[in-house]
C-alpha cells in the first residue's frame, strides 16, 4: 500500500500571525519532521488561502488571505518543497479540504498519515471525510491520524486540550487509527 503524509495548514496565520494564530503550535513540528523522516511516501501540504468576502468569514474572523503572509506555509517546514517524497500543495477556502484533494484524483489506496492544524476543525474534518469515502467507496484507505503532530488555538470559548481531546475521540469512535509519532 502506498503511503501519503498530509500536512494540513501548517501556515502562519494558524502559528505565527493573525486573529487564529497560537505560537505553542510550533511545539507539533518536531513530531512532524520525524514522521516525514520515517515514513515513505507522497507528501500533499494543504494551506488555508481565501478570497476577500470568503463565507467561511461568516463564522470565523478574516484570516490567511490569499497573497499575504499569513496563507504560507511556516519557515520551519518550508524545506518539505525540496523534499524528494514533495507531491503537491493544495490551497483551499474552506475548513475541509477533501473537495480539491478528490478533484485532483489523489483519494487511492494506501495508508494516509494526517498531521497539522486545527485538529478539531480542518484535520477532523479531512480526516472524517476520507474515512466516509473510503466507507463509500469500500476502498482500501487507511486513515492515520499523529495525535502528537496535530494542535489547535486557544482561545474565548475554544480550549486548546478540551477542543483537542474532542476531536480525537471523534475521529477514533468513526475507525481513524490514533497513533503518536513514535509509533509511527
Amino acid at each position: 500500500m502506498k503511503n501519503k503524509i498530509i500536512i494540513i495548514d501548517m501556515v502562519n496565520g494558524f502559528v505565527k500571525e493573525g486573529p487564529l494564530h497560537d505560537k505553542s503550535i510550533l511545539d507539533i513540528v518536531d513530531n512532524i519532521n520525524t514522521v516525514v523522516e520515517k515514513i515513505d511516501g507522497d507528501i500533499i501540504i494543504f494551506e488555508d488561502c481565501h478570497k476577500p468576502g470568503c463565507k467561511e468569514f461568516e463564522v470565523f474572523p478574516e484570516h490567511c488571505l490569499e497573497g499575504d503572509s499569513q496563507s504560507e506555509t511556516i519557515d520551519e517546514l518550508q524545506y518539505l518543497f525540496s523534499h524528494p517524497n514533495y507531491l503537491c500543495t493544495i490551497k483551499k477556502n474552506s475548513t475541509n479540504g477533501i473537495f480539491q484533494f478528490i478533484g485532483r484524483e489523489l483519494a487511492k489506496p494506501g495508508r494516509y498519515y494526517i498531521m497539522g492544524v486545527c485538529s478539531d476543525i480542518c484535520v477532523l474534518q479531512f480526516a472524517m471525510s476520507l474515512k466516509t469515502l473510503s466507507n463509500e467507496m469500500n476502498t482500501d484507505i487507511d486513515v492515520i491520524v499523529v495525535s502528537d503532530a496535530i494542535d489547535t488555538f486557544d482561545g474565548k470559548n475554544h480550549d486548546k486540550n478540551e477542543m483537542n481531546q474532542l476531536a480525537i475521540d471523534l475521529m477514533k469512535s468513526m475507525g481513524i487509527k490514533i497513533i503518536t509519532s513514535q509509533e509511527v
